[in-house]
């Protein structure tokens, strides 16, 4: 999901609901055209460009899977503000089962944890929390030491950045959003990693090489579409790690990576949310 654009003029969608929906939410709205969110007592926030509204049907299918109707939705106009600055005023570090502190730069570390990743923040998954969460915890019962990593939709670079913390030899993490040219560098010195290689770009950047893990935690939908590549560039008995999709969908992707000659493992779950792992025949 892109940086939320300080030039333009947002409508704000303050939209009741659970945190579980809220976060749910907003990963299906970013699909939408959504660029930033904000959690408060009421639910959930999601800021669009006042200039580039969601396609109203696909909009509203959203909202009627999780049982919610747009009259009880209020839209108020936000004038042009520095969204990044006020993000990370408000960016809290996370905590996952006592073993990663995921931080911003200006906060301090924390004893007690295994793994202190950095990362600054920009409006954008890939801080510790939704299926990133997931993705993170399944890494840490991988065996990475020595490994070639391809973290694909890297986002921030997080998984990235653990992936060399767990010992993996190289890695080449591609996005195709213009502000993670600017955002994974940042976050790869901010960590002091020596192994992570970054481009702009989509799959076609990993052709020509293998792999022994790839990661991905993007969508359902590009998942089923990149299956077949993702499974190509695996050496034999590598593994691929998904998230970006719900417990509902586990069985067309599981059916999509069979196909694929992948054969499940196992896969671990938070708030319907998946991240399952995959090795190759």
């Amino acid at each position: 999901m892109p940086q939320i654009n300080t030039r333009l003029n947002y409508i704000a969608y303050d939209i009741p609901c659970l945190p579980p929906v809220g976060e749910m939410l907003s990963a299906e709205l970013s699909l939408l055209g959504f660029e930033g969110f904000e959690e408060n007592e009421n639910g959930l926030i999601a800021f669009v460009p006042e200039n580039e509204l969601p396609n109203e049907a696909a909009y509203l299918a959203v909202l009627s899977h999780y049982g919610l109707v747009d009259t009880e939705i209020s839209k108020i106009a936000i004038a042009q503000r520095n969204w990044n600055a006020d993000w990370e005023t408000s960016f809290q570090p996370v905590a996952i089962d006592d073993k990663i502190y995921v931080r911003a730069p200006f906060h301090s570390a924390k004893n007690g944890f295994k793994y202190d990743l950095c990362i600054q923040p920009k409006m954008t998954f890939g801080t510790g929390h939704h299926t990133t969460k997931l993705m993170l915890l399944q890494m840490l019962d991988m065996d990475l030491n020595g490994k070639i990593v391809f973290d694909y939709g890297c986002g921030t670079g997080i998984l990235a950045v653990l992936a060399e913390k767990l010992g993996a030899e190289d890695i080449l993490a591609i996005d195709s959003d213009d502000w993670a040219s600017k955002n994974v560098p940042e976050n790869i010195a901010l960590n002091g990693c020596r192994n992570i290689s970054f481009a702009q770009g989509n799959l076609s950047l990993s052709f020509g090489e293998q792999y022994d893990i790839v990661l991905a935690n993007i969508n359902k939908n590009i998942l089923l579409a990149s299956m077949r590549q993702m499974s190509k560039i695996l050496v034999a008995n590598g593994q691929l790690l998904m998230s970006g999709f719900y417990e509902n969908d586990l069985g067309d992707i599981r059916e999509s990576a069979k196909s694929a000659g992948l054969i499940y493992q196992n896969h671990k779950t938070e708030n319907e949310w998946v991240a399952a792992l995959f090795i190759k025949e």
